[in-house]
């Protein structure tokens, strides 16, 4: 990804040239199929790098979310490259507004025949186009936080079971807490693999089956037609995070979803 970022730039270039140089590409229509097909392919290459099932197999805090921050940052980079104005197109601009300033004899309707017609590219519709990557990249900001909650149950859980292995001790009262606490701390673990579950059977559910367009674990998650779903899923998980935070002492504030 870290490639990715750096080649938008360049790669958002080309296509705007081949917007105005090329013969084929010169119709809103051709260009909206190329676009729509080069954003298409670079969410598929986010999904499958924000798979849940990918980022559970090492469910480190710091990888995880520089993993996902990144993905932010390439979905960022997109959108503001594609809806950057033409530089080249501002300065023509500036150029003859300053001219007709310093000319004041110069007429109206001839500098405006000047003018020169909008390409392909600036009468895009980017509001239909960027509706895609925008929504991927609120599901991997809620992804991020999702994992950095897990982290942090599992950090404690971890704690708590070392805590309790270091002091405990051969007498009744204290072996009686001990067998309690640790209790405890399962059923904490398995309420915590339970909430990991549920993120990997909701990115997963799919409707209707689209091969070859979105990993077929992460389809659940990013394709927007299964938005509601996916929040439906999302609450309830962080309902669980919720639940596990206060057992553990995470947090004083209860706030659930509903």
């Amino acid at each position: 990804m870290e490639k990715i970022v750096v080649m938008i730039p360049g790669m958002v270039r080309t296509l705007k040239m081949t917007c105005v140089s090329s013969r084929f590409y010169t119709s809103v229509e051709k260009m909206d199929a190329l676009l729509e097909r080069v954003t298409l392919a670079l969410c598929v290459r986010v999904a499958d790098a924000a798979d849940p099932a990918r980022l559970v197999v090492n469910l480190n805090s710091a990888v995880t979310a520089t993993v996902l921050e990144r993905l932010v940052e390439v979905l960022t980079r997109w959108e503001s490259c594609v809806t950057e104005p033409d530089k080249v197109r501002g300065r023509n601009k500036r150029n003859k507004r300053n001219k007709s300033n310093n000319d004041e004899d110069e007429d109206d309707g001839e500098t405006e025949s000047k003018e020169r017609a909008p390409t392909a590219w600036e009468l895009l519709q980017w509001d239909r186009l960027l509706q895609r990557p925008r929504h991927m990249k609120q599901r991997v900001v809620e992804l991020n936080q999702l994992f950095q909650r897990f982290h942090k149950i599992s950090d404690r859980i971890n704690q708590k079971k070392e805590e309790h292995t270091e002091e405990h001790t051969g007498e009744r009262t204290g072996e009686f807490t001990a067998t309690g606490e640790r209790a405890k701390m399962a059923a904490c673990e398995t309420e915590y693999r339970a909430a990991i579950a549920l993120l990997l059977k909701a990115a997963s559910k799919r409707a209707h089956p689209r091969i070859g367009v979105l990993s077929t674990a992460a389809e659940g998650v990013f394709e927007s037609r299964c938005a509601s779903k996916w929040k439906a899923h999302l609450m309830e998980i962080n309902n669980q995070c919720m639940a596990l935070e206060v057992q553990l002492r995470l947090t004083t504030s209860v706030s659930y979803e509903v």
